[in-house]
């Protein structure tokens, strides 16, 4: 399949998703699918809960529209049928546990049974044989199914999380499943990553729509049967252990949890606030900070699963036990120990905060800014410099970008106007990438022009980290829902294969826009119209892309 057929996929999953929940929200408030906040909840709000339909809804109508229906596809959108409506009848109606636990069964017995597509063996995770399942494939693909089905469920408990942490899944299943040669997986992986990020539009911190039983459960199954679609990939052996890296923090959530309720006599189906983001924000995190935690431990392990693909199942399993030491021995000694509690880390910065001398440096860390400003205008530059050896398409962009900024300019003089921002990170994101890689050869003052990039950017760094430090502004940086979407993109980059990353040094650009993104943040959220100096070198960098290129295409 072309890269081209997949990107269709993705734009319309994403569209349909996208158009679909607003009038979801409305319906769920006709019909009664609201989520009630009581003492277990974190939301304060009444809220519509019915966002799995949105969910469901984009990825069969992206699947059916552009996708062979073989065997294997007709078994796992049956299986999601099921599954699907019987979340949705617990949003609607509230099954007992008893009975929705007969509809995850039903649902993955149906996927895999008629799809013929059961785990037939573990791999080989202590190094001493393969272990075969033999006649236990069956059930076993069933409880697995059903567990991560349920480690889905679970985590969703903060506004974004379980869509946030399966986009992240999506990412790691899609590269695996190219990586195999699994056309089947990686399909359908892709209609659901784009009626996720769809969904997250709504559903980031303050969200305005859940998902609900019928998305996270959906999404549960999804993740459940991508795991079992890898491992049957024919183009490549992928170890059992890679799933199960992939989904380790859901997976791992899970199993502490009902673990500490066994523990303490109590039934491991009943609900309570012991989960992983629950004691995040115990400790202190705010709600958006502690779902940005938990993506990046989804992201660690999705990377770390990329970078061990091919190696051992032993070493995987290693890996994969020291993480989760790691993580909730951390856990326990931040929320345990009286000693630490003492000097725990946000009470000390707080402490910190209040001698002479932290005051005297916050008095005058608005000198900062300044700093950032001209570091930035001086980054814009560079760019001028560059031979005009970029291909038509990106002179093409940023004629575009150039005027669209013109357009904005001449209509009004709001300067902390979003899209005004929007087409100045854009921009920037240009620029970054045109140096990176059509810059790499130009010299100026006897300086190699990567060089020159690489020493700014590293001070920039600096002092943007001085800044938000003394500044407390981390909850300013990731705020609206175009800033998550671009986290999303640069975190995915790492994710990409090898030969893509390296042909266009993905990961150099990637790095220098999260540096130049945190920074344009700090410049713009505050006192806009003071910082006009950043969005006319904006201007002046793309008109000297056009004009060179256009001078250069004439003579």
């Amino acid at each position: 399949m072309y890269p081209l057929d997949l990107f269709y996929i993705f734009l319309t999953s994403l569209m349909t998703s996208l158009v679909m929940v607003p009038p979801i929200s409305k319906l769920a408030v006709k019909i009664g699918g609201i989520d009630k906040p009581d003492e277990r909840k974190v939301h304060c709000t009444e809220t519509p809960r019915l966002g799995g339909i949105a969910i469901f809804s984009a990825f069969l109508f992206s699947v059916l529209f552009f996708v062979d229906i073989d065997r294997q596809i007709k078994a796992f959108l049956a299986g999601s049928v099921v599954i699907f409506l019987t979340g949705l009848a617990d949003d609607l109606t509230g099954l007992s546990p008893r009975n929705k636990l007969i509809g995850e069964i039903f649902a993955a017995t149906v996927a895999i049974v008629s799809g013929g597509i059961s785990m037939t063996t573990l791999g080989y995770p202590l190094g001493l044989g393969e272990i075969q399942l033999g006649l236990c494939a069956i059930p076993f693909t069933i409880f697995a199914v059903v567990g991560v089905m349920n480690a889905i469920n679970l985590i969703d408990g903060l506004d974004g999380l379980a869509g946030g942490t399966s986009a992240v899944a999506c990412l790691a299943f899609g590269i695996l499943s190219w990586q195999a040669g699994n056309t089947i997986l990686l399909t359908l992986v892709i209609a659901l990553l784009g009626a996720i990020v769809g969904f997250l539009r709504y559903n980031t911190y303050p969200a305005k729509i859940f998902m609900g039983d019928s998305g996270s459960l959906f999404l549960g199954y999804c993740m459940g049967l991508f795991s079992v679609l890898l491992l049957r990939s024919p183009g490549g052996a992928v170890s059992p252990v890679a799933p199960l890296m992939i989904l380790g923090v859901p997976i791992l959530d899970t199993l502490v949890v009902m673990w500490r309720r066994k523990l303490h006599g109590k039934c491991i189906s009943n609900p309570d606030k012991t989960h992983l983001h629950h004691r995040l924000l115990d400790l202190g995190f705010g709600h958006r900070f502690s779902v940005l935690l938990v993506y990046g431990l989804s992201y660690l392990l999705a990377v770390t699963a990329l970078m061990l693909h091919g190696t051992s199942d032993l070493i995987q399993v290693v890996v994969l036990v020291l993480f989760c030491m790691g993580l909730y021995s951390g856990l326990y000694i931040l929320t345990t120990s009286e000693k630490v509690q003492q000097t725990h880390f946000l009470n000390s910065y707080i402490g910190i905060r209040h001698t002479d001398t932290f005051r005297s440096l916050l008095k005058y860390s608005h000198f900062l800014l300044v700093v950032i400003k001209y570091i930035l205008l001086l980054i814009l530059t560079l760019v001028i410099f560059v031979k005009p050896e970029y291909p038509t398409n990106i002179a093409w962009v940023s004629f575009m970008i150039l005027m669209c900024l013109s357009g904005l300019l001449m209509v009004g003089k709001r300067w902390n106007n979003s899209l005004l921002q929007s087409v100045i990170y854009f921009s920037g994101l240009i620029s970054v990438f045109i140096i990176e890689n059509y810059g790499r050869q130009t010299e100026f003052a006897d300086f190699h022009l990567l060089m020159i990039s690489h020493a700014l950017f590293i001070c920039l760094l600096l002092v943007v980290s001085v800044k938000v430090v003394l500044r407390k502004q981390v909850r300013h940086l990731i705020y609206t829902r175009f800033e998550y979407l671009i986290l999303f993109v640069v975190v995915a980059v790492p994710l990409l294969p090898s030969e893509i990353t390296a042909h266009f040094h993905l990961l150099s650009v990637a790095a220098k826009s999260v540096i130049l993104f945190v920074a344009y943040k700090m410049i713009l959220m505050r006192q806009a119209h003071k910082n006009r100096k950043i969005v006319f070198a904006t201007y002046i960098a793309l008109l000297a892309l056009v004009l060179r290129y256009a001078l250069k295409m004439q003579f």
